[in-house]
């Protein structure tokens, strides 16, 4: 699933958001199967089948969050000396005469001036912000409010001012919450302007739902809603984050894989994987596989069982240089141990060794490989090991052709013991194989200690 839309290089992959087309496509097509459950449909290729399960899996397991963007306040520029307070005051002063003689472009011109002397003055940026507002230039002065907003969390002005310039443009539900937090940080200092720009947002709220509940057609009723409802997702000065509901289920999943399949790294496989996903939300970058397994996103068959062994490898540090294997049916060979996938010739036949189980797909742990022309040290270092022969499919089984007839060739009946004869009553033959004083119990083989 990650090589799909993250691929190797930013060259490959069809992109996060041409991925997240596809799970929603995929779910398109899941509603209509069951809206026509009746229906029988052909051409499910793997291709589809794949989509429908990871769509299915990706909508349960995972959701993306938007987060407020921190600016990086510490790095900005500030006015070191008195001198340079002193002119920045002077270009702010300007500026609100030329505000008060209406000559919003002056007066954008002069706080952009005091702006050039000290970054980290929120007062400047909100003042700007007013004048380009006054201008009719919405998008500036938006832009300008939220970052005094970031300078400073506290500015009551500055949050009215966000959202003066969110009702302008049709963002109300952004502007409620905007002038929301400016009435509450202003507290006592509250003024009329913030109480009415609340009032004035909540009024175009209640008037856009009844617009959408009145509208008659069915399309423009959609559109409306769709409108309202994606101010939700305003992503001015947001992040859009990928959250996993299913992380702690993931590791705990595969630490119990490792418990059982006596898995020789558990102790450091334990420490890493219990923090790879606070890691990650903390910035780590890990290896696209994991990334898969820790979201759940892991399809049935011989995917998951190669996504378990690769994560498996990836979250224990001391060997995870080995990486994931390049075919579903290697094998891995560990200093110590061996593990074999089970639709292997190979792991077929070991999988009758004393002490070796069968889970997800895998035989393990085997005796370790000896490498023929290699030193010992090398010998034990981990590697993949691909056993180049066809998959062991079960073997069919056919009805002998002759099922309870007589061997000619050999003159004798195979199933003459057992073989009701011409003169005998049912009653007593069916008796007689019912009664287990005459049944003869084979004895169980005895268990050998040496390998087989």
């Amino acid at each position: 699933m990650g090589l799909t839309w993250a691929g190797p290089s930013k060259d490959e992959g069809i992109g996060l958001w041409n991925f997240l087309w596809q799970v929603i496509i995929a779910k398109e097509l899941a509603r209509r199967l069951d809206y026509h459950e009746d229906t029988g449909y052909t051409g499910f290729t793997a291709r589809v089948l794949a989509s429908l399960v990871i769509s299915d899996l990706w909508l349960r397991s995972v959701s993306i969050v938007l987060t407020s963007v921190k600016l990086p306040i510490a790095d900005v520029k500030k006015a070191e000396t008195e001198e340079e307070k002193a002119k920045a005051e002077d270009f702010k002063t300007k500026g609100n005469e030329s505000m008060k003689k209406k000559k919003y472009q002056e007066a954008t011109d002069f706080y952009t001036e005091a702006i050039k002397i000290d970054l980290s003055n929120a007062i400047y940026r909100c003042n700007r912000s007013a004048a380009l507002f006054a201008d009719n230039k919405m998008d500036l002065a938006r832009d300008d409010a939220y970052i005094a907003t970031q300078l400073e969390p506290k500015y009551a002005k500055a949050w009215s001012r966000l959202g003066a310039t969110q009702l302008k443009q049709g963002c109300i539900k952004r502007a409620k919450e905007s002038f929301q937090k400016a009435i509450s940080l202003a507290g006592k200092d509250v003024t009329e302007q913030m109480r009415q720009g609340l009032k004035d947002a909540e009024s175009s709220i209640t008037a856009t739902v009844k617009r959408i509940n009145d509208e008659k057609d069915y399309e423009k009723r959609c559109e409306l809603r769709s409108k309202f409802l994606d101010q939700g997702w305003d992503i001015e000065g947001k992040a859009w984050e990928i959250h996993s509901h299913v992380h702690e289920r993931q590791v705990e999943g595969l630490l119990l894989f490792a418990e059982r399949m006596k898995w020789p790294y558990v102790n450091e496989l334990r420490d890493f994987a219990e923090d790879v996903y606070a890691n990650l939300r903390g910035g780590a970058v890990i290896n696209i596989h994991l990334h898969d397994w820790i979201f759940g996103i892991v399809l049935p068959g011989k995917w998951f069982s190669f996504k378990i062994m690769t994560a498996l490898v990836l979250s224990t540090p001391s060997i995870n240089q080995t990486g994931p294997s390049f075919y579903y049916e290697c094998g891995l060979s560990l200093a110590n141990k061996s593990y074999w996938r089970i639709r292997t010739v190979l792991g077929r036949v070991l999988g009758c060794l004393p002490g070796v189980i069968s889970l997800c797909g895998w035989i393990g742990p085997c005796p370790r490989i000896m490498f023929e022309s290699v030193s010992e040290k090398d010998s034990k270092k981990p590697r993949h090991i691909r056993v180049r022969t066809r998959r062991l499919a079960p073997i069919q089984h056919k009805p002998d052709p002759n099922d309870g007839v007589i061997y000619l060739n050999s003159g004798r009946d195979r199933y003459k013991e057992t073989r009701i004869l011409p003169d005998e009553e049912i009653e007593p033959y069916l008796a007689d194989m019912r009664d287990p004083s005459r049944w003869i119990i084979p004895e169980a083989p005895i268990r050998q200690i040496s390998t087989c």
